[in-house]
């Protein structure tokens, strides 16, 4: 799962250990959140900075909402398409593997 996830930025590659190459994820499953919000906070500044990782491909689910940076707590619970929620999928995933 990625929360608004950032790191395009030249500065951010400058003074962090993010690959300069987009990432391929892993997983299984994979959700991801941008966080796009409507108000702009401090907060943002954050994203703005690091620019946010603007995925194309490969998520199963793809849930852009209006929630600012820091309020990852937010993201976690808005619903996305298909009609759950980040902790919904999370929680279920749980279940599913430990049931195996």
């Amino acid at each position: 799962m990625t929360l608004d996830p950032v790191g395009e930025g030249k500065i951010v590659y400058g003074i962090s250990n993010i690959y300069r190459r987009e990432p391929k994820p892993k997983a299984d499953y994979w959700l991801n959140i941008p966080a796009a919000a409507v108000d702009w906070n401090v907060s943002d500044l954050v994203a703005d900075f690091g620019e946010q990782w603007e995925v194309t491909q490969g998520p199963n689910v793809m849930g852009r909402v209006d929630v600012n940076h820091a309020d990852a707590d937010r993201m976690f619970l808005q619903i996305l398409p298909g009609g759950k929620s980040a902790r919904q999928i999370f929680y279920e995933s749980i279940l599913i593997y430990f049931r195996k």
